[in-house]
């Protein structure tokens, strides 16, 4: 059966907009904050949220009153990960690069106009004013992130629009807001095989990505490393750069 992308089944839909609600800055939602976020009335988001209560993928959080998504929707992101080509080879890598450079270090996909975020290392040793938070399952724009510029840039030309939102909303004074901008400087990440985010998605962060590709050419992702502006200074772009860049073609020759 050919999947034309037509929604079928409205309330079907409806429910999982709400599922989509939930997030890592939002948590926890009462009917009142989901029916306006849709757009939809309480009494409907109620029958809904109840049935998604039923079925076990929401639950009430008897601390504030509110729903949010329960445990099993954990056994979701298990599915999808543990299919996702070469995880391991990945993973390894990672991790040994967080311990050598002693950053964190992100892995992400693209998905539509926003980088999906899959997997995060740390060092083994990390100060805690150093911590840069988990990012795993979360979504940021393409434009306005290292993983996601670096993404971008490994793109032919002709396909970055249709991977950019309408309008180019500032996160903070140094997002790229013009398309102009952005194209510019996508172009001098494909030049020098790297990207920066220079505090342009979160206030005070600092991150270096590049892609990543397959042993066969294809485009599989981006990685990056990524923490507070103060342990990662201008003049030390350049090595840590490279040192990514050497793990992506390690990814690349063992895949």
């Amino acid at each position: 059966m050919e999947n034309t992308g037509e929604v079928k089944v409205k309330s079907l839909y409806k429910c999982l907009k709400i599922l989509e609600c939930f997030t890592a800055k939002t948590p926890d939602l009462g009917i009142t904050e989901i029916a306006k976020k849709l757009d939809l009335n309480k009494s409907n988001v109620f029958n809904m949220i109840s049935t998604l209560v039923a079925a076990g993928y929401v639950e009430k959080n008897p601390t504030t009153d509110h729903y949010r998504l329960s445990l099993k929707m954990l056994e979701f992101s298990y599915v999808i990960t543990s299919r996702i080509e070469y995880q391991a080879i990945v993973m390894q890598i990672m991790q040994r690069l967080s311990n050598e450079l002693n950053h964190a270090v992100l892995f992400g996909v693209m998905h539509g106009t926003q980088v999906l975020y899959l997997y995060n290392t740390y060092p083994k040793s990390i100060s805690n004013d150093y911590l840069v938070r988990s990012l795993m399952g979360e979504k940021a724009p393409l434009y306005c992130t290292s993983l996601g510029k670096a993404i971008l840039s490994a793109l032919p030309k002709e396909e970055v629009s249709a991977h950019l939102d309408d309008h180019l909303v500032p996160f903070t004074k140094t997002t790229l807001t013009s398309v102009e901008e952005l194209m510019r400087d996508l172009k001098l990440s494909a030049s020098r095989g790297f990207s920066v985010d220079n505090s342009e998605h979160e206030q005070g962060i600092r991150c270096i990505g590049v892609p990543v590709r397959a042993r066969d050419g294809r485009l599989i992702g981006g990685m990056c490393v990524s923490g507070p502006v103060q342990h990662i200074p201008d003049d030390d772009i350049e090595r840590l750069a490279r040192n990514l860049i050497s793990a992506s073609f390690e990814i690349r020759n063992r895949t």
